[in-house]
């Protein structure tokens, strides 16, 4: 895509292999690890999140992105189609056409992202709601 399109442009965060980088078209950047406030600006100033994931307990970075406003190219497999719905794509992660797809959908049909449903998902999944949930669904246990 980043090839086709010159208007797209892949940033890549976290360590990656020499290998991945050395195939890689000019128009990625490998950014490398980041901290807070420059992940939250990458977050917010994307079109999409990438994250064709094979499984995901959770979904971290999904939920940052979401909240930040950016929706997700998700692997449609785990926890992420729960956590994303309607909030992004779903891919096969095994599905190289899926993944493309859903980048050029995220490209020529993006989805607002909306103020309501940021701070929602932002309230559903602060650590202490979480904890609380937690301990209720202990508790009917014991």
């Amino acid at each position: 895509i980043v090839a086709e399109r010159s208007e797209v442009e892949l940033v890549v965060v976290g360590d990656v292999a020499e290998t991945l980088r050395a195939a890689a078209p000019a128009a990625v950047s490998f950014v490398g690890s980041v901290d807070d406030a420059r992940l939250a600006e990458l977050y917010s100033s994307s079109t999409a999140l990438l994250m064709p994931s094979l499984s995901e307990g959770f979904g971290l970075p999904a939920l940052e992105s979401l909240v930040a406003g950016t929706p997700v190219v998700y692997g449609g497999r785990g926890a992420l189609p729960e956590l994303v719905g309607d909030l992004g794509w779903p891919v096969d992660p095994f599905d190289d056409e899926s993944i493309v797809s859903a980048i050029v959908s995220a490209i020529d049909s993006p989805i607002d992202v909306e103020p309501d449903r940021r701070r929602a998902l932002a309230a559903e999944y602060r650590w202490d709601a979480v904890a609380e949930r937690v301990v209720a669904a202990i508790e009917t246990v014991l």
